[in-house]
């Protein structure tokens, strides 16, 4: 896996998201999660407040900053991102994620 470095004062995402779920650490999101199942695995509330912060003009222009500046200088070809990255947490003793990810259409893509 290949480590992108970045200007991180300019995309604050992890601090961002540390204040959006009040904690001083993201590793930390573990503490009142319960074990999830198959149906309930995006529906804690750190998911709620993501996608819904996702869905902001904040987000959305220092996203596509951050697709437009970082992500696709690395490329010499027009690329295809989903407009809204999918929020992924792995819990301890818990479950990554129970579905598969279809696209189905273009909807949920955007490209450059």
């Amino acid at each position: 896996m290949n480590k992108i470095n970045y200007d991180r004062n300019r995309f604050p995402f992890k601090e961002k998201l540390q204040h959006l779920f009040e904690v001083e650490s993201l590793e930390i999101l573990n503490d009142s999660i319960e074990v999830l199942s198959r149906e309930k695995d995006q529906s804690t509330k750190y998911h709620t407040l993501y996608y819904n912060w996702a869905r902001t003009e904040e987000f959305i222009l220092m996203y596509d900053e951050f697709i437009l500046n970082v992500v696709k200088p690395l490329y010499n070809e027009q690329i295809v991102y989903q407009s809204i990255p999918t929020f992924r947490v792995a819990y301890p003793n818990n479950i990554l994620s129970g579905n598969t990810i279809k696209i189905s259409g273009t909807e949920m893509l955007t490209g450059l």
